[in-house]
């Protein structure tokens, strides 16, 4: 199959190089991405992410200065194999998709992949979430401040933190899009002046989400594949009995397991 084949179309949202970046921020927030082309002219010339905006005076700078350029692409009769090859080979899960003269005709993310994958009910072949799982996992607790969360996020570039409690079970999910809808934009945790107007009170466990998707250690490589596709999320913990983290699966360990079929 081709990129046209599963790729978004319709409601795709765009920026302008001369857009601020707290215009973008919200323009993120309300359509629910975390990714924006930047088209001028009708060109595609760059792409705008949230982590993008980390650290930066959305306020005052423009998207331009912050915009990765040139933006990776690829075509619409580019087969989903290469697709998923340049996703994994560049480190990123979002790719614009371009026709004649650069124009942007949608947008395939890794999820849009995997979702694929799992609906043609394909072979999802891999090794168990025991064996698929970071081990080494960050985690936060619900009474800590959001303020120290994005921080921990933005460090370690992560878009997922399980919340535990002080045994290690797990309470909830803090992705970047809980951050979004709190703030309006990781970037404005992460200013001080702004955090203390406007999310000074606020803790991991105000955001987080409570009803988390989780597998066992013995989840087979299949279940993990259609839990991250059905529910349309970026990651799962890996919990033992007792509920405690012990690892997390992310969409992208999951991608690169079936490249490597």
């Amino acid at each position: 199959m081709k990129v046209k084949d599963i790729m978004t179309t319709r409601g795709l949202v765009t920026a302008n190089p001369h857009d601020t970046l707290d215009l973008a921020a919200q323009v993120m927030l309300w359509a629910g991405v975390s990714h924006l082309p930047v088209v001028h002219h009708g060109r595609l010339v760059g792409v705008l992410s949230e982590r993008d905006l980390i650290g930066r005076h959305t306020e005052e700078e423009t998207v331009e200065v912050a915009m990765t350029v040139p933006p990776v692409t690829i075509g619409p009769e580019a087969d989903l194999e290469a697709a998923a090859h340049e996703l994994l080979e560049r480190g990123i899960s979002y790719l614009p998709v371009v026709g004649t003269g650069d124009g942007l005709v949608g947008v395939l993310t890794a999820s849009d992949l995997l979702a694929h994958r799992v609906r043609r009910r394909m072979r999802v072949a891999g090794p168990p979430a025991g064996g698929l799982a970071t081990r080494e996992v960050v985690t936060i607790a619900a009474t800590d401040d959001l303020v120290s969360a994005v921080s921990r996020m933005s460090a370690g570039g992560f878009r997922h933190l399980p919340v535990v409690d002080g045994d290690g079970r797990l309470v909830g999910m803090l992705s970047d899009r809980d951050v979004r809808t709190a703030v309006g934009s990781p970037a404005v945790a992460l200013d001080f002046a702004n955090a203390r107007a406007r999310v000074r009170s606020l803790r991991v466990g105000d955001v987080m989400a409570r009803d988390v998707v989780t597998v066992g250690s013995d989840a087979s490589f299949a279940e993990i594949a259609r839990s991250l596709a059905d529910h349309r999320i970026g990651a799962v913990p890996v919990t033992d009995d007792d509920g405690r983290v012990v690892g997390i699966v992310s969409y992208v360990d999951v991608l690169r397991a079936v490249a490597g079929e």
